[in-house]
């Protein structure tokens, strides 16, 4: 005889909304019992990495052909901040300030947001994604940025005498193939403005100032 799942019951999530974790699952309230998705559900949910212990069980109900799907979590901390030093021949030391939250107060968006800067230039960059986007095997995600490159140089240091300012923004979207292959699509657009003494730039970097349009 067949088996149907009757309730699907979630415990222990304070933070993350319940739709969050139900579209993880590869069944749903009403439909036959199949022991593959369920444990294919369980692993979607224990990769989301939200909880420090999970707990999926069967009960059985008043009928003898329904069942319950028990889940209970323990949730952990989804934000972090990354602090990183580096150095470049082109611009020497320069410092990071990364910061991500995988768990947007409870809606499993991701949010990530950095800034880099050195003694010749600055980068900073902001970005959210909705990893199942209208509840869907889609990705869609967009982030902005701005760099500044030649920064208080003043013109005078001869090993970058120019200025070039870029200012973009970023969108992406995926979709899964199969399970655990996906494919994305992204669009860049982007605007550079580079600047420079004509009295002291090359020949060949005087050719290119102004403000160029990229889109990609």
């Amino acid at each position: 005889d067949k088996i149907f799942i009757n309730n699907i019951n979630i415990y222990g999530n304070l933070k993350t909304e319940d739709h969050v974790l139900r579209r993880e699952l590869k069944i749903a309230e009403g439909d036959v019992y199949n022991k593959g998705k369920i444990e294919r559900g369980e692993r979607s949910l224990r990769n989301l990495d939200y909880f420090s212990k999970l707990s999926l069980k069967l009960s059985p109900t008043q009928k003898d052909d329904r069942y319950d799907i028990n889940i209970d979590v323990e949730e952990k901390s989804t934000a972090s901040v990354g602090f990183d030093v580096g150095y470049n021949t082109a611009g020497g030391v320069f410092g990071r300030v990364s910061f991500l939250e995988r768990n947007l107060i409870g809606t499993g968006k991701y949010l990530n947001a950095g800034i880099q800067a050195g003694k010749k230039s600055i980068y900073y960059y902001a970005g959210l994604t909705e990893p199942n986007f209208m509840d869907r095997d889609l990705s869609l995600g967009g982030s902005v940025f701005r760099s500044e490159n030649g920064r208080g140089s003043g013109f005078t240091n001869q090993d970058m005498n120019y200025s070039m300012k870029s200012t973009g923004a970023k969108v992406n979207l995926g979709y899964d193939i199969v399970d655990d292959l996906t494919h994305s699509i992204d669009y860049l657009i982007k605007r550079d403005n580079l600047k420079a003494p004509k009295s002291t730039a090359s020949v060949f970097i005087q050719e290119q100032m102004g403000n160029f349009v990229t889109s990609a």
